[in-house]
């Protein structure tokens, strides 16, 4: 967190720092003030909307989270469920809409049609890709807020061959793999 940069501000070895989420946005002031003092410090960020987050770094750079594509469950498969299924794995199931799309899926079941939703919370992450993987399609952040950004499920899903659904005031770019709903 921020209070380790006090730390790394003695260290004499070279280091770059790659932000991730929610930690840029709680503490942004305080880690521009640490940026102001080193401006040749070179910053990445795991999602286009933190780079706006760091008006005081020179040196800045978008580079999404990867995934490990030699990993057997980052890979697309056949052995889908039966029934169609929607997977969502929030980290922050407020902030990615949770209930609506829970309220979504009841709704589609009432109309009569067989769908399955997969939630997936506090299990162990080769659970959840495993799940993912055997999904049709996965919801990821669908409501809008102060934080427009995918999250890494999604990443994951698309390494997958698993169409993602998104909000449509996600930042928009060019090679987005995702589907803006």
């Amino acid at each position: 967190d921020a209070y380790d940069l006090d730390f790394l501000k003695g260290e004499k070895k070279k280091w770059i720092i790659h932000h991730h989420g929610s930690f840029l946005r709680r503490d942004w002031v305080r880690l521009n003030q640490f940026y102001q003092k080193h401006p040749d410090l070179p910053v990445f960020v795991s999602t286009y909307d933190l780079l706006a987050y760091l008006p005081s770094v020179k040196h800045k750079l978008w580079m999404p989270n990867p995934v490990d594509v030699d990993n057997e469950l980052y890979t697309p498969t056949t052995d889908k469920y039966v029934d169609f299924t929607v997977s969502h794995a929030p980290s922050n199931p407020k902030r990615k809409g949770s209930l609506h799309i829970i309220a979504a899926v009841d709704r589609l079941r009432q109309r009569g049609l067989n769908i399955t939703l997969e939630l997936m919370y506090d299990m162990p992450h080769d659970e959840v890709l495993s799940r993912i993987r055997k999904s049709h399609v996965l919801f990821d952040k669908i409501i809008p807020d102060n934080y427009n950004y995918y999250g890494v499920a999604a990443i994951e899903a698309a390494s997958m061959g698993v169409p993602v659904l998104i909000n449509p005031f996600i930042t928009p770019f060019d090679f987005c793999p995702f589907i803006q709903v």
